[in-house]
């Protein structure tokens, strides 16, 4: 590839394909990354996230051909990137497999608690079902690539025996002051808006 030629990828981990396109060509680099899929329609409202790492004339073209389009661009480092999906991606993803995991072990599979289904449940047996009706190797590399996951699933690991303890030994004081801690982290009293 010439010099003044542009490489991207459209992964959903940065450091190693980055790493990859630096190594493999002396062209310019930006990482991309759609947080959507293919059944969009357009751009309109759409987040992408790009990686300029190194780039002259390229970024500005590219930014304007995205914002033209609508789309809501973020730009950050590769490390930042992958740091941050092991929480939009990992985490999230991780938790709705766990979640259709664990239901397939119940005696009460979805399809048989559409009657006692609440509007919060319905909401993430969707989830549950959009996971597990799409290409399961999709999901896999997500989880198994990014370089994140080890932390995340440790301090996931450490949520579920807190929770599980206080549950098993009947401490609903305990499991209270565990939920209002949380929601206070998550959202600062001071800073609560009613619409959460």
């Amino acid at each position: 590839m010439k010099n003044d030629s542009l490489l991207m990828d459209l992964t959903s981990v940065k450091v190693e394909p980055v790493r990859a396109m630096l190594s493999f060509s002396s062209a310019e680099v930006i990482g991309c990354h759609p947080l959507f899929g293919p059944q969009s329609s357009s751009l309109e409202k759409q987040h992408i996230v790009l990686c300029p790492v190194r780039t002259k004339k390229w970024l500005p073209w590219l930014r304007d051909v995205l914002e033209k389009g609508g789309a809501s661009l973020v730009e950050t480092t590769p490390e930042k990137h992958d740091e941050l999906m092991s929480v939009v991606q990992g985490l999230n993803h991780m938790n709705t497999i766990m979640m259709g995991m664990a239901l397939s072990k119940t005696s009460a599979p979805i399809s048989r608690l559409d009657p006692f289904t609440t509007p919060f449940l319905d909401i993430k047996a969707k989830m549950v079902k959009k996971i597990f009706s799409d290409n399961p190797r999709l999901y896999a590399e997500i989880l198994c690539n990014n370089p994140n996951m080890a932390k995340i699933i440790e301090i996931y690991e450490q949520m579920i025996s807190k929770i599980g303890s206080a549950i098993l030994s009947g401490d609903t004081e305990g499991l209270t002051e565990l939920l209002q801690k949380t929601s206070n982290s998550l959202w600062p009293p001071e800073k609560r808006e009613d619409s959460i």
